[in-house]
This record gives C-alpha cells, structure tokens and sequence, in this order.
C-alpha cells in the first residue's frame, strides 16, 4: 500500500520521493512539505497530468533557498508550455541549486527554450534529456555547451541529428568540464563519428561515450577509430548494434580501439562480429569487457594476461570446437562475470564452473537463458565459493532439468557462507525444488536479498518456516504467482517471523492480502501488494482521472533516473 505523504514521512527520508497521480492542490502541498524538509534533496515523478502543474511549479522547487531540490527525475513526464518556461527560469537564475535533472521533452520550441537556458545555468552537473518532438534542425545544444561550463555527464536521446551533432562537436572544444556523452538513439551516422573523433583529439576531458544504436557505418567507425590513437583520456567506449556495420570490414577497427591504452572499458555487442581474441590478447589494461557472438573458450584463453579486468560480460557466446577444448584462465582480479545466452559444450562448462570455484576475487556471477546443466559441479561452485555474493540465474522457466538445477542450488545454500543475493526469478520451481531450497534456507546465515518471482508455483511448502527464523534476510520477492487463499498463514509467518524483514514484494497474487499489509505495517515492514484484490492499484488509480490518489515514498536507491541511462555499466 501506498504510504499518505506527511510532512512527518518526508522528515524521515533521504532518498527518492515517489508521486502517484497526485491532483494540482496535492502537488502544492508536496512542494510546500518539501521546502520545510532537512533531508529529502531527490524527487521523481510518475506519469502526472500536465494540468495539474502550476507555472510556478518549478520555481518553487529548484529556488535558491537551502531547502532546495538538487535532484529531479521527470524523464516520464511531460509538462506544459507555461511549467517548462518556469523550469527554463530557474536554471538561468545564479543561485539556483539543482544539479540533477532527468527530463522528457515532446515540443521543439520547449526544447530550445530549455537548451538555451543551460549556456546561463550554474548549477548542473548530470542532465539527461529524452526529446520526443524532432522539428527542423535547431542548434541550440550547440550554443549552449559552447559557455557551458558545469554540466560534467550529458545524456541525449533523439535529440540530435547528424548536422547538428557536427556543430555540437566543434562547440565541445571548448568545454573543459563534460566527462560523460552519451549519444545512444540518436540519428547520427559517418559524419558526426568523424567530427567526434577530432574532438578526441584534442579534448582532455571527455572520459565516457557511447555511440550505441546509432546510424554510424564502418567506414565512419574506421575514422572514428584511427583518432583514438591520438586520444589519452577516453577510458569507457559503448559501441553496440551498429545496423550499418560490416563484420568482415571491422578488424582494422577493433584493431584501433582495443589499442587505445588509456581504454577501460569496451562494449561492443553487434551480432556478427570480428574475433577480438589476437586484439584483446595485447589490450591487458582492461577493467571492462562486454562482447557478443564470440567463441568463449578463445576469448577466456586470450585474457590469460589480465591483471586489472573486473567486468566482463559475455553474450551469445559458443564453444569454439567442442572435439577439443581449449585450455584458460580466470583472470585473477575478475569480480564480476555475466554470461547471456552462451552455449558451451560439457567440457567448457565444466573448466569454467572448476575454475570459477577457485577464484577468491569473484563476487557476482549471473548466468542467465541456458543455464548450467552440470548440477553437481553448479552445487560445488556454490558450496565451496568464499567470495561470491550474489548470484543470478533468472530465466530458467522453459528449459528442462530447471527444477535439479534449482535443487542443486537449494543445496549449495546450507553451506555457503557469502552470499547475499539470490535471484531465482522465472525459473520452474516445483514441490522437490521448494522443499531443496526450504531445507537450504533453514541452514543458511547470510542470504539478505531473495527473488523468486515468476516461478510458477501455487503453493509455499515449508518456506515460510525457513524464511520467519531467517537471521538476516531483509528482502524478499515471491510476486507473480498463483498463490492459493491457504498461503495466507505463511505469509501471515513470513511477516510476524523472526527475520529482519524490510520490503516483501507480494503484488499480483490471487486472494485478499489485506491481513497481511495490516501485519507487516505493525512490524514495520514495506509490502508491495499493487494488483492484489484488497482495493487498491497504482494502475486503476491513472485510468480513473476523479479516483482519490495518494504519494508514496520510496526507499529505494536511485537507479539513474527510470531512463535508460543507466543501461550502459
């Protein structure tokens, strides 16, 4: 259930504050409770009607006073012409204290408006703007970063096309302060690539950028490319789904890329693609590697020689020849490996799982759509892991064997000593798989964080017993199921239990939870129960414009806004 916003609750909250379809007097009134709280500096908006914003709405809430917002994430909301002009105003005004601003924008003349103001504004530091409104070309993001000398991570979606982000290109020259460009979805192709790879190199700044999903071809990319050569700053380069890039033209590309010392991180994720292992085997100063479409034993036998790579993630990768396996490594400083979609022969399989339950530095694995079939060697990886903490093997629901896979899991928890996260989510969970990871949960001492929504079960077996004396678990997802009216007392035991519960996720179950929710909140605990037939659903309250809204107050962390900035590691 929604929590009544209060000025009591927002006194009580750092984190991001959450409205749900509040009407024009209610949004007054948060403003009004914001401007009196100490502590909250983060707002982020829901889908709100552009009616029930004032033209002050703005200039009340990013003022210049200390009580200020300094961060706002309205990257799913659009204002009116009169509300987007107070927002224009404030930023343009020297005291103005926001700094943070996710923002969508569907009219051309708002954009510029907006844009233009940012030459003036003093204050922001991250700005991400989704424009929905594309006209004729303007080149106010041009003029604008030309005196712009503050904003350190610029994220722009359909809000540029190729002759402006040419002119946008040469202004950035002379910006001294953007670290972060991120250019994803925009429609921009060989000559923007060539404008952006002279500004790399001369620029001293930039330290980010991603050109994913955009129109670049490979003779652009090449340009692109040989510039980088000259660049010593550019650590992190996101270069994904090219539509217009020839696989069998790209290795003088990558040659370039992965040559580039001052190079971090390397995302690259085109479906045919070039075999990086003889580039990647010289490129030992990578902390970040994300490829797709690549043979997985090579590519793990050419990192033989890394000492700082912590990342890496592995997409649509296959066996190079199952008939004789190709011996490699670990890297010794891997924290974080993801496997999507790879398809590896028993042997690879089992070299991976064996060399993975040596490893003393790995601390998230997720393996998720084919999942490991060696079950024994899965439970040994997870028994004998002293460093893992979180594990996600999401996606298992439709492959057969999912349920020993789960078991093997269930097993591995009685014994394992570090993990804290476990994501089961969408695997085929069935009474033998329940009861394995019932019987795991009743020996395990760390598990903190549980996720087993969308499994396909209609009952709960003896989970809730294992989770109520649970000594650590603090949140818990079993959303997204059939549950029959008899789970009642199980989750009625989950939640008056012993464990130190903090948010348990129930929404879209089939009976009334109303004892449940009345429960938890004497214990304190957050339960989400949208779509459950008690009443109430966030949905129903945006379909019916009149139905009476309440504002909720979100603990989580922010996620970067609910944009797809953050898709990009």
């Amino acid at each position: 259930m929604a929590d009544q916003i209060t000025p009591q609750r927002l006194l009580e909250k750092t984190c991001v504050v959450e409205t749900l379809m509040l009407k024009t007097a209610q949004l007054t009134n948060l403003v009004s409770m914001l401007q009196q709280s100490e502590t909250v500096r983060k707002l982020k908006f829901r889908v709100q009607k552009e009616k029930h914003f004032e033209d002050d709405f703005f200039r009340r809430l990013v003022g210049v006073d200390q009580h200020s917002v300094r961060h706002v994430n309205a990257s799913r909301q659009s204002f009116s012409p009169s509300t987007m002009a107070g927002l224009s105003w404030s930023l343009r005004q020297p005291l103005c204290a926001l700094a943070r601003l996710q923002i969508e924008i569907t009219k051309q003349d708002l954009f510029v408006q907006f844009v233009l103001s940012l030459g003036e504004n003093k204050s922001l530091t991250d700005l991400s703007i989704r424009f929905d409104g594309r006209g004729e070309e303007t080149f106010a993001l041009a003029t604008a970063m030309s005196t712009n000398q503050t904003l350190h991570s610029l994220t722009l979606r359909w809000a540029i096309t190729e002759t402006e982000c040419v002119k946008f290109a040469k202004a950035l020259k002379k910006n001294t302060s953007l670290t972060h460009l991120d250019l994803k979805k925009n429609s921009i192709g060989d000559r923007s690539a060539i404008a952006l790879g002279k500004l790399l190199k001369r620029n001293t700044t930039l330290q980010h950028l991603s050109l994913s999903e955009t129109e670049i071809s490979d003779s652009g990319l090449l340009s692109f490319s040989e510039s980088l050569r000259k660049n010593s700053t550019l650590t992190s380069l996101s270069l994904r789904e090219f539509s217009k890039v020839q696989a069998e033209r790209t290795s003088k590309v990558y040659e370039n890329l992965l040559s580039c010392p001052s190079l971090k991180r390397f995302k690259e994720s085109n479906e045919e693609t070039t075999d990086l292992t003889a580039f990647l085997q010289k490129s030992t100063w990578l902390h970040d590697l994300q490829v797709s479409g690549q043979a997985i034993d090579r590519l793990l036998h050419s990192l033989k020689g890394y000492k700082h790579l912590k990342y890496l993630k592995l997409k649509t990768c296959v066996s190079a020849n199952p008939a004789t396996p190709i011996k490699f490594r670990i890297p010794v400083s891997l924290s974080h490996l993801e496997l999507i979609d790879c398809v590896m022969s028993p042997e690879t399989e089992k070299r991976l799982l064996r060399k993975l339950s040596k490893s003393t530095s790995l601390k998230t694995l997720t393996w998720k759509g084919r999942y490991p079939k060696l079950y024994p060697k899965l439970e040994h990886f997870i028994s004998s892991s002293t460093s893992l903490t979180a594990l996600n093997l999401s996606g298992m629901e439709s492959q057969k064997g999912c349920e020993d896979a789960v078991c093997a899991v269930g097993r591995a928890l009685g014994v394992n000593e570090s993990l804290r996260v476990l994501n089961l989510s969408y695997c085929a969970i069935n009474d033998a798989a329940m009861g394995a990871l019932a019987d795991g949960i009743k020996l395990n001492k760390t598990l903190k964080d549980l996720d087993m929504s969308h499994c396909g079960f209609a009952q709960l077996g003896s989970l809730p017993q294992a989770i109520a004396n649970h000594p650590s678990l603090e949140m818990l997802d079993i959303s997204h199921h059939r549950l029959r009216s008899l789970s009642i007392e199980g989750l009625k035991m989950i939640v008056t239990g012993k464990v130190p519960l903090v948010r348990f996720d129930i929404h879209y179950c089939r009976f009334n939870v109303k004892e449940v929710v009345a429960l938890a909140n004497q214990c304190g605990v957050s339960v989400n129960s949208e779509r459950c037939p008690h009443g109430y659903s966030s949905e129903d309250d945006e379909d019916d414009e009149d139905s009476e809204s309440e504002g909720s107050i979100s603990g989580d962390s922010d996620d970067g806004g609910g944009s797809d900035v953050s898709e990009d590691y």
